[in-house]
C-alpha cells in the first residue's frame, strides 16, 4: 500500500523544517557581571567530558559573544569562566542570551531566546527555590520538586533539556534517582521519545541501555523510602481523546489493562484508508481475544466523516482535532499518514510499522 501525506499535516512538517533543514549556525551572547577582562570558554559535551571549542574575553561592560555552526544534533553547552560554569541548550540555528552575577550564579542566571532555553530557566529556577537558603532538599521538597518539574517537561519528553534533566545532579546526587519508581517513570519517558522521534540521535541508544539497566537493578526491588506521589510507569507519550461516544479515552490507561497496543495514526478520507482498516480489522479479528487493543488516532478535518467512519470500528477510534493535531503527531514524530507503532504490555518494546503487511508479523512476536 502507498503511504499518502495528508495536507493536514503542512503545517506541522514546515514548522519542523524550519528547525531541522535550514543550514546556517547558532549564535550565544551575554553579560557576567564581576568577571570582567576573564577568559570565558565556550565549552561541549564528548562522551562524558567538556571539551573547549571557543574562548573570548569578557569585556569590561561583562559582555561576550560566540557564534557556531549547526550542529546534527541538539546538544546542551556551557559557559566557564575559571571553575564556574553556566549551561544552555541549542536545538538548531537560534540566538541565546544569557546574563549573570557570578558571584551569585544560582539565583542570577537568566536564559533565553528558545523554547528549550525558557524551559531550562524555568526548570533550573524551581530547582533553586526547592533548594532554599539551606541548599538542602527535604523529602516533601524533593517530591514536589520532582513533580512540577515533570509537567514543565511532559509536553516534549523528548527535548534536549528533559535529557539534561534527567542526567541533572544536585550536589553528588542524581535529580532522578532510578531507584524510585516515580524518577524511572521519568526517565522511561525521556528514552522512549528520544528511542520513537530520534532514532539516529547518539542519546537514543545510551537511553534505552539505561532504562534496560534501571528495569533489572530496581524493578524488582523494593522502594527504599514511600514516596508521597503516586504515577503509573508509563513508558511513552500519552494521547487523551474523545471516542465516538463523546468518552475520554486514554492510550496509558489502555496499555494500564496489561495489553498490547496497537495506536495507529490515520485519516479515513483518504482512497486507501477502507483497504488500510481493513487489514488493520484481520490483524485485530485474530489477536484481540489474546490481549490486543487498537488505539486508532483519526485526523480528519471533517468531524462528522470520522464519526460516521467509527461507527462499525470494533476498536478504539478517537478524533484529533485540527487545534491541537500538530502537538499529537510532533509526539510521535509523524509526517505522514498513516503511521503504526506497536507497544508491548510491558512497555520493553515500541516498534514503527511502516508497512501494513508487516504488522501482523510484529504483534505475533510481541503479544
Amino acid at each position: 500500500m502507498k503511504r499518502y501525506i495528508k495536507y493536514v499535516l503542512v503545517a506541522a512538517v514546515a514548522a519542523v523544517c524550519a528547525t531541522s533543514c535550514s543550514t546556517g549556525g547558532w549564535s550565544v551572547t551575554g553579560k557576567f557581571g564581576g568577571v570582567a577582562g576573564k577568559s570565558v570558554k565556550l565549552e561541549s559535551a564528548d562522551n562524558g567530558r567538556w571539551i573547549a571549542i571557543d574562548s573570548a574575553t569578557i569585556t569590561d561592560d561583562g559582555t561576550f559573544a560566540f557564534k557556531q555552526e549547526r550542529a546534527d544534533y541538539a546538544d546542551i553547552y556551557r559557559l566557564t569562566v575559571e571553575n564556574r560554569s553556566v549551561y544552555f541548550p541549542i536545538d538548531s540555528i537560534e540566538h541565546i542570551t544569557i546574563v549573570a552575577d557570578f558571584a551569585n550564579l544560582d539565583k542570577t542566571t537568566r536564559i533565553a531566546g528558545s523554547p528549550s532555553a525558557e524551559t531550562m530557566q524555568a526548570v533550573n529556577e524551581r530547582i533553586s527555590q526547592a533548594l532554599g537558603n539551606n541548599g538542602l532538599l527535604t523529602a516533601e521538597a524533593d517530591s514536589l520538586l520532582k513533580r512540577d518539574i515533570a509537567e514543565m517537561l511532559q509536553n516534549d519528553w523528548g527535548s534536549i533539556v528533559a535529557y539534561y534533566t534527567i542526567n541533572k545532579t544536585i550536589g553528588e546526587a542524581p535529580l532522578f534517582n532510578p531507584a524510585n519508581k516515580f524518577d524511572r517513570s521519568i526517565i522511561n519517558a525521556v528514552a522512549n521519545s528520544f528511542c520513537i522521534a530520534k532514532p539516529n540521535d547518539p542519546r537514543s541508544e545510551l537511553l534505552k541501555n539505561t532504562v534496560l539497566t534501571h528495569r533489572r537493578n530496581y524493578d524488582a526491588a523494593p522502594t527504599a523510602s514511600p514516596t508521597p506521589i503516586y504515577v503509573e510507569e508509563v513508558p511513552f507519550m500519552e494521547i487523551e481523546l474523545l471516542d465516538k461516544e463523546g468518552k475520554k479515552r486514554s492510550l496509558t490507561e489502555e496499555w494500564g489493562k496489561g495489553k498490547l497496543i496497537v495506536l495507529n495514526f490515520t485519516v479515513y478520507d483518504a482512497p486507501e484508508s477502507p483497504a488500510f482498516n481493513a487489514q488493520l480489522s484481520k490483524v485485530y479479528d485474530e489477536f484481540a481475544k489474546r490481549g490486543m487493543e487498537i488505539y486508532q488516532v483519526v485526523c480528519d478535518d471533517d468531524e462528522y466523516l470520522w464519526r460516521q467512519g467509527a461507527k462499525n470500528i470494533p476498536w478504539i477510534s478517537v478524533y484529533n482535532a485540527p487545534t491541537d493535531r500538530a502537538s499529537v503527531l510532533l509526539r510521535y514524530n509523524v509526517g505522514a499518514l498513516p503511521t503504526t507503532f506497536v507497544i508491548d504490555s510491558k512497555g520493553d518494546n515500541i516498534e514503527r510499522v511502516d508497512n501494513i503487511e508487516d504488522l501482523r508479523s510484529v504483534v505475533n512476536r510481541l503479544i
